[in-house]
């Protein structure tokens, strides 16, 4: 069993480390889309009725809601992923399993937290091409992590851009953005200096699909710059070229004098709207090339994402309001609603990372709160399904 939907942060035991330094948001991807992190050897592997136990020979560093992947049990059974369900000790944790499954497992067992599945065809000094998996649109993510920027800006930003096949890491066709869009591809903000302080981050996604926020500003650590990769569930039947990549437009290398405006994936906008820095890569016609799209949510309420809107809790339900994110082009919807991700009708309702369980709308589905920004660097947050197996 393959769990899709997970998610990491930089707070998490063994995470990777992202600063102001060449190489270090390949690392990160590198760690959550194909490798994971966090390797601890099990000591003991049980279930009863259905409840697996694990034991560890010290603290194993997991919480509620992570995905392990669990290797080296002679049973196939347990080499399998599982969402944690309990950490009752320090030691031990416990996740659902088949009540049939042979207790204990034999073997050598260990226990990673689990990547999202990707894979990574093609590399080079402080640069990347990751892949979805394959039953996803298969589009790739070209990442120049610190290559080719002015020496001033040494390790603050990386360059992203989609193509629609890639033979090398240099290599491909069919890219989104294309040069005359944006010439020197989009920018993902690592860090506002050049330096190895860490900075927190935060990413969601499965299969298809990827979101990553990052607090790049040394003035502002608690707002996040958003960007997303991926399949976004097109409405049209065997759409072969819905893949997005949203990120920041840089038009030159240089850093922006508000530095928050240079994250903001929180934009909504209107059907024919588009927004600087985001991009599919064909028309659902399947026909031509690159093509800008925008982003909508319930513009009544607002035009940002989980920045402004209504009170919260709600008055007349004491509720929590949220709406999808549609992706637009040319006044047509692309899809009905970015896999997984919603914005919330509130501003900053929820504290960073919290979860909440079983709201009317999404009935047995737990959302957690991730923190993002607007274009004045204030904090604002998307809410995101954590709870799987997929968002498809």
């Amino acid at each position: 069993m393959t769990i899709a939907v997970k998610r990491y942060t930089s707070a998490m035991t063994g995470a990777p480390t992202l600063t102001g330094t060449a190489g270090t948001l390949v690392t990160l991807l590198d760690a959550c889309l194909k490798d994971g992190f966090n390797s601890q050897s099990i000591s003991s592997a049980s279930q009863t009725g259905g409840v697996a136990t694990l034991t560890f020979s010290g603290a194993h560093g997991y919480a509620v809601n992570d995905v392990i992947a669990i290797s080296g049990a002679n049973e196939a059974a347990w080499n399998h992923e599982f969402r944690v369900l309990t950490t009752p000790l320090t030691t031990t944790l416990t996740f659902a399993i088949d009540a049939g499954t042979t207790s204990p497992a034999t073997g050598t067992l260990s226990a990673k937290t689990a990547p999202l599945g990707w894979t990574k065809p093609f590399s080079g000094t402080n640069k990347a091409a990751y892949l979805p998996k394959a039953q996803y649109v298969q589009c790739y993510l070209r990442v120049l992590d610190d290559s080719s920027t002015p020496t001033s800006a040494n390790g603050r930003w990386a360059k992203l851009r989609g193509y629609e096949s890639m033979s090398d890491v240099d290599t491909g066709t069919g890219p989104f953005p294309d040069t005359t869009q944006a010439a020197n591809a989009l920018t993902c903000w690592k860090s506002s200096t050049s330096d190895s302080t860490a900075r927190t981050w935060w990413l969601v996604g499965d299969g298809g699909i990827a979101y990553l926020g990052i607090a790049a500003s040394a003035g502002a650590p608690g707002v996040y710059g958003g960007y997303a990769f991926g399949d976004i569930n097109s409405l049209k039947s065997g759409d072969a070229y819905s893949c997005l990549l949203s990120a920041w437009a840089a038009g030159v290398d240089t850093l922006p004098s508000n530095y928050g405006t240079s994250m903001v994936f929180t934009t909504l906008g209107a059907p024919g709207a588009t927004q600087a820095g985001r991009y599919l890569a064909r028309t659902y016609t399947q026909l031509g090339t690159a093509i800008a799209c925008g982003f909508m949510g319930d513009n009544g309420v607002s035009t940002v994402m989980g920045a402004a809107g209504v009170a919260y809790p709600h008055p007349p339900d004491n509720g929590l309001l949220f709406a999808p994110v549609a992706v637009v082009e040319n006044s047509i919807l692309r899809s009905r609603a970015l896999p997984g991700l919603y914005t919330p009708l509130h501003a900053n309702p929820l504290a960073l990372l919290a979860t909440v369980t079983d709201v009317p709308d999404l009935p047995g589905r737990t959302l957690q709160a991730f923190g993002l920004v607007t274009g004045n660097t204030n904090a604002a947050q998307c809410l995101i399904d954590i709870t799987g197996p997929s968002w498809r």
